[in-house]
C-alpha cells in the first residue's frame, strides 16, 4: 500500500463516522417524532414496535460507529508514529496538517508560512519518504472496508 492511500484511509474513516452519526441522529429524531395515540379505549397499535425498531437500529449503529471510531483513533496514532520517523520537520508537519488534521494545501501552507507550491513539494517529498518507511513496516490491518 502506498503512503497516500494509507493516509487517505484516515479521511475515509472520518467521513464514514460523520455519515453514521448523521444517520443515528436521523433515527433518533424519527423515534422522537412518532406521535402517541390518544384514544380513550385501549387499541393495539404498531407505534411501540416502530419506535423499538428505530431505537434498536440506532443502538446497533452506535455500536458499529464506536468500533469505527476506535479504528480511526488507532490509525491516526499509528500514522503519527510513522510520520514522526521522517527526516524533515516541515515534511512531518505537512503530512500531519494535510492527512491527520484534514487541511487543504492552501491552509497548510498558511499555517507553515510557505507557498502552496512549496507545500505541495514538501508533501510529495514526504510521501516518497513515507513510501519507503511503509515498505519496511506492514500496515494492512487498517484497510478500510466501509
Amino acid at each position: 500500500m502506498e503512503a497516500r492511500e494509507y493516509l487517505e484511509q484516515i479521511n475515509i474513516l472520518n467521513d464514514t463516522i460523520d455519515r453514521k452519526i448523521r444517520r443515528i441522529d436521523d433515527l433518533k429524531m424519527s423515534a422522537y417524532s412518532v406521535s402517541a395515540v390518544n384514544i380513550k379505549e385501549k387499541v393495539q397499535t404498531s407505534c411501540d414496535g416502530d419506535i423499538m425498531d428505530l431505537v434498536d437500529k440506532a443502538i446497533d449503529l452506535e455500536k458499529e460507529t464506536d468500533r469505527i471510531i476506535d479504528q480511526y483513533y488507532d490509525l491516526k496514532c499509528e500514522a503519527r508514529k510513522i510520520i514522526n520517523m521522517l527526516t524533515y520537520h516541515i515534511d512531518r508537519q505537512v503530512l500531519i496538517y494535510r492527512y491527520i488534521d484534514g487541511l487543504s494545501v492552501r491552509q497548510t501552507a498558511q499555517k507553515l508560512g510557505i507557498t502552496p507550491r512549496g507545500c505541495s513539494k514538501a508533501q510529495k517529498r514526504a510521501l516518497n519518504q513515507l513510501d519507503e518507511k511503509l515498505k519496511t513496516t506492514i500496515h494492512t490491518q487498517y484497510i478500510v472496508k466501509c
